[in-house]
């Protein structure tokens, strides 16, 4: 797509070109302008002797983007923050011409059990090495940052589409950068919290006073088993980070932090439990891994 287009194309008349290309003096040329796939339909008269009428053939074109792709901004997933990568992080990447149209999710390695690294047509690089990718899109994709990136060190991200590298950015790199996953998708609002009874905490589904929910995180930096890179988590592990937790300022117990079992490794899953005095309503949620906070602006529902 932009880029001019000919070929030698004698069967006319025809129906359903793309848009910006048409037959002249027995040439399919232009620039087409929209990519997509593009079926073109081609009428003549029957060649048969003896037989009359008309024939139709069809003809498949597949307009791909041949614009280089731009690397804007890299953030945290959950917590929306832009500022440095810890390993294991999922990361949002943005910019422009990184992926397809429309949104694409995870695809798998063969065997099922790891995340792809390559999403249609998309491929994130970490220092050259392609890391696995969570979806893609013409202005966003998200990906998985190597477990092996070394906390005080520097990574360079890039983006390919259909073999098209993008622009480097280049981002230090930090022991654990915590943000919480929350109902808006925003990195604001009330966390994406599981109540006791398998209900999602809200407003009108409060977690009970001294229960324990289920919140998931990323960036919470290394594992114990170390993580491995894309693979689906089927076992329980820890954060090398010690976690610990505020509710409107009173110490929580973190139960559990580490794996979240079915999910891909780099989403963090802490099993948390609500002090018996916190009052009831919205509570301002407070959690570290250690020295790093993550966002503020984060709450749970209290009955």
């Amino acid at each position: 797509m932009g880029s001019p287009y000919s070929v030698p194309f004698s069967v006319a008349p025809c129906k359903g070109y793309p848009p910006g290309l048409a037959v002249q003096n027995g040439v399919l040329e232009g620039t087409p302008f929209v990519p997509g796939f593009y079926s073109v339909v081609c009428s003549s008269s029957s060649s048969i002797p003896g037989a009359s009428g008309t024939v139709y053939t069809l003809y498949d074109l597949n307009i791909l983007w041949s614009s280089t792709p731009r690397l804007d901004a890299i953030t945290n997933s959950g917590s929306y923050v832009l500022s440095q990568i810890a390993p294991g992080e999922i990361v949002a990447l943005y910019g422009a011409d990184l992926g397809p149209l429309v949104l694409y999710g995870t695809q798998l390695t063969p065997n099922g059990a790891s995340f792809s690294t390559v999403n249609f047509g998309t491929a994130v690089r970490f220092d050259g090495i392609p890391v696995p990718i969570v979806y893609s899109l013409e202005s966003q994709v998200a990906a998985i940052a190597p477990f092996g990136l070394k906390p005080g060190a520097t990574t360079t991200i890039t983006v390919e589409y259909n073999g098209t590298a993008s622009n480097a950015l280049t981002v230090p790199v930090i022991a654990a950068q915590p943000g919480v996953f929350t109902l808006s998708g925003s990195g604001t609002g009330v966390a994406a919290a599981v109540n006791p009874d398998g209900t999602i905490n809200s407003q009108t589904s409060p977690a009970p006073h001294g229960s324990t929910l289920l919140l998931y995180l990323t960036g919470t930096g290394q594992l114990s088993p170390a993580g491995v890179d894309g693979l689906i988590a089927t076992a329980a592990s820890s954060t090398l980070a010690a976690p610990t937790a505020y509710i409107n300022g009173a110490p929580a117990k973190v139960v559990y932090a580490g794996n979240a079992p079915t999910l891909v490794e780099g989403a963090t899953q802490i099993n948390l439990q609500l002090p018996p005095s916190v009052a009831s309503g919205a509570a301002q949620l407070l959690l570290f891994f250690g020295n790093a906070e993550a966002q503020q602006a984060v709450t749970l529902w209290v009955r």
